[in-house]
C-alpha cells in the first residue's frame, strides 16, 4: 500500500480511503478541482483555437499562409457540422449530468495521494502491478472513477472532431486549415488509445469488482 514509515503517505491514503467511502477527506485538495481543471482546459482550448482562426480571417491581410477558395456550399455545410459537433456536445453534458456520471459529480480519490502513489494505483488498474487486500478499496474507487471520466471523454470526443473538421470546411485560411487537419489527425490518434484505456479498466473491475 504505502511505506508505513512515510507518515506522509500514510495520511494520503487514509484520506484517499475516506473518499472511497464516500466521507470527507479531511486532508487533500478540494475534490473536484482536478475534474474542474479538465474541463476549464479543454473549454479555454476551443476556444482559444476559435479565437486564433477568427483574428487571422478577420485579418485585411492574413499574417500567414494563403486565402484558399471555399465554395459557399461549402461554407453552409461546414457551419452545420461545426453546430452539429456544439450540439452533440450538450447533449453529452445533459445526458452525463442526468445520469449523475459526471467526471466533476464525485470526489477524487486519486487526488488525495501523491505521485507515486497515483502511479502505483495506475499500474494496479492496467494489471502492471498486484493489489494487496488492504488496497482494494482505494484502488477499485478510483478505477470507477477512471471509468466514468474515460466514458466522459470518449463521448465527447466526436463531438470535438465534428467541430474541427466543421471549421476545416468552411474556413478560408491556409494555415487555420493546416492546423485543423492536425487537430483530426490526434483526435483519430486519440480515439483507439482512450477506447484501450476505457476497456482496460472495464477488464480490471470485471476481475475484481462490479462494474459502476
Amino acid at each position: 500500500m504505502t511505506d508505513r514509515n512515510d507518515g506522509d503517505a500514510v495520511q494520503r491514503w487514509a484520506a484517499a480511503e475516506r473518499v472511497a467511502q464516500g466521507l470527507p477527506s479531511g486532508t487533500g485538495p478540494p475534490p473536484k478541482r482536478e475534474a474542474w481543471t479538465l474541463v476549464v482546459f479543454a473549454v479555454l482550448v476551443v476556444f482559444a483555437i476559435s479565437g486564433v482562426v477568427t483574428f487571422f480571417i478577420l485579418q485585411p491581410q492574413p499574417l500567414f499562409g494563403d486565402v484558399v477558395a471555399v465554395p459557399g456550399w461549402l461554407k453552409t455545410v461546414g457551419a452545420i457540422v461545426e453546430c452539429a459537433g456544439i450540439l452533440l456536445g450538450v447533449i453529452v453534458w445533459v445526458r452525463a449530468a442526468r445520469s449523475g456520471e459526471r467526471p466533476i459529480s464525485q470526489g477524487s480519490v486519486v487526488a488525495q495521494l501523491s505521485r507515486t502513489q497515483r502511479r502505483r494505483v495506475a499500474n494496479q488498474i492496467k494489471g502492471r502491478e498486484p493489489v494487496l487486500p488492504e488496497e482494494l478499496n482505494v484502488v477499485l474507487a478510483a478505477a470507477r472513477q477512471a471509468l466514468i471520466l474515460q466514458r466522459f471523454s470518449l463521448r465527447l470526443l466526436p463531438a470535438y472532431f465534428l467541430f474541427a473538421l466543421g471549421n476545416l470546411m468552411w474556413t478560408d485560411l491556409g494555415l487555420a486549415k493546416a492546423l485543423y487537419v492536425l487537430t483530426l489527425i490526434l483526435f483519430v490518434v486519440a480515439a483507439p488509445i482512450a477506447l484501450r484505456r476505457l476497456r482496460r479498466t472495464q477488464d480490471f473491475l470485471q476481475r475484481t469488482g462490479p462494474l459502476p
